[in-house]
């Protein structure tokens, strides 16, 4: 009984893992989707990304790094950044509430790729170029 128990546990935890799906991808199979990988401190510094919005939708918060799932395709993506609060200085303070979107666009992203969010030093030599395009292909 015990073995049953612990190996659905583990079931549903290799289950969740992963990309998080978002609007649109529910019914398609990996293999059509597009991977965007966002790092939390991917700003620049005394920042951090607190949260994401694809397509005007629902808001992810980041907690660390996170991926999703697109659709291939151009995406409007909204990132939230806020100041990053490190050792005592986040204990006394509620500035980690703060969060201001940013918009941008992925630019056109394939099905089968992995991309990861540019960092944000990149926008600030060329910030036309850099909203029109945040995703840059990786290799997985």
């Amino acid at each position: 009984m015990t073995c049953r128990v612990i190996a659905l546990v583990l079931t549903l935890i290799a289950v969740g893992c992963g990309p998080t799906r978002t609007a649109g991808t529910e019914k398609l199979s990996r293999s059509e989707l597009a991977v965007l990988t966002i790092r939390k401190h991917n700003t620049m510094p005394g920042t951090q990304i607190n949260a994401v919005k694809f397509d005007n939708g629902m808001r992810y918060d980041i907690k660390g790094n996170r991926s999703f799932y697109l659709t291939p395709g151009d995406h409007e993506i909204a990132v939230g950044i806020g100041p990053s609060l490190q050792g005592a200085s986040g204990w006394f303070s509620s500035m980690e509430d703060i969060t201001v979107f940013i918009p941008a666009s992925t630019g056109m992203i394939s099905a089968g790729k992995t991309y990861e969010l540019r960092t944000w030093t990149e926008g600030l030599q060329s910030p036309d170029e850099f909203v029109s395009r945040v995703a840059e292909e990786v290799e997985p």
